[in-house]
């Protein structure tokens, strides 16, 4: 039979033993060891590397034109380049050649020299904007705040127009303005090519380029995958902005909201 000293030195290389295997196991991995050894993480692939991340991303978010009836969700784009470039669409403009990288498994977006986007990958590809960094000082963005993008394949054929969209092709030009009671509206001309591309110019300077196509006997800008800007074809050869389109959803624009372009060649 053990003695008092066998005894306790038994139970101590007990505790030592059960003590390794504890800090050996799955639970004491750090999350990119789980991950690797099959954990239940395993599918976010830590640590990630810019190939998981390059791609195109969309979200409907709220866009706010100080109380504007016409207050909706709207597009936006991001694309993750290769080589760290990133661009931002939306339906009014793009930023292009920004920069981004993966900083501790998260992806870091250089909006300007004080500040960085943070967003956080999901297994589903999905990517949300989870917190911003600040003058260095990094601050966590509120439920109810945060964005997810859905990665999106684009599609690549094209097509030739038809010869109702043929009659389109052309310059307009008009006024746009934030509401109707706006004294100073930006003067602006739409640019239907002959190749389906749709430019917008805004005080002489291009603001964004996009696909335009005609259905049911309108005109659809398509600012995005699923949401289009729509226009009535009047008489006269000028075309109004009727009503938009997002995600299935068609929404009429207030008549007084109603913009229309005037076809100069």
């Amino acid at each position: 039979m053990p003695n008092r000293k066998q005894i306790i030195i038994i139970s101590v290389l007990g505790l030592l033993a059960l003590m390794l295997g504890y800090r050996t196991g799955p639970l004491f991995k750090s999350t990119g060891e789980r991950a690797e050894a099959g954990g239940p993480i395993a599918s976010i692939k830590l640590p990630l590397e810019e190939k998981d991340i390059i791609g195109t991303y969309d979200a409907l978010r709220w866009h706010n034109n100080s109380g504007s009836p016409i207050r909706q969700h709207v597009p936006y784009r991001m694309v993750f380049l290769d080589k760290g470039v990133w661009e931002y669409h939306m339906q009014v403009g793009d930023q292009k050649d920004l920069k981004w990288s993966i900083v501790d498994n998260e992806v870091h977006i250089v909006w300007n020299w004080q500040l960085v986007y943070v967003f956080k990958i999901y297994p589903d590809n999905s990517i949300t904007h989870i917190a911003d960094i600040r003058d260095g000082k990094r601050t966590d963005r509120a439920e109810g705040t945060q964005p997810t993008y859905k990665k999106i394949n684009q599609p690549q054929a094209a097509r030739s127009l038809t010869l109702e969209e043929k009659k389109i092709v052309g310059a307009y030009e008009g006024k746009f303005g934030i509401n109707p009671n706006d004294t100073n509206p930006n003067p602006t001309r739409y640019v239907f090519l002959d190749n389906g591309v749709w430019e917008w110019y805004e005080n002489g300077r291009k603001r964004t380029e996009r696909k335009w196509t005609i259905s049911n006997g309108e005109i659809h800008v398509v600012t995005l995958p699923e949401y289009a800007w729509v226009h009535r074809m009047n008489l006269d050869n000028s075309i109004t902005w009727i009503a938009t389109i997002g995600a299935g959803k068609r929404n009429e624009r207030p008549k007084e909201y109603q913009l229309t372009f005037k076809k100069i060649k």
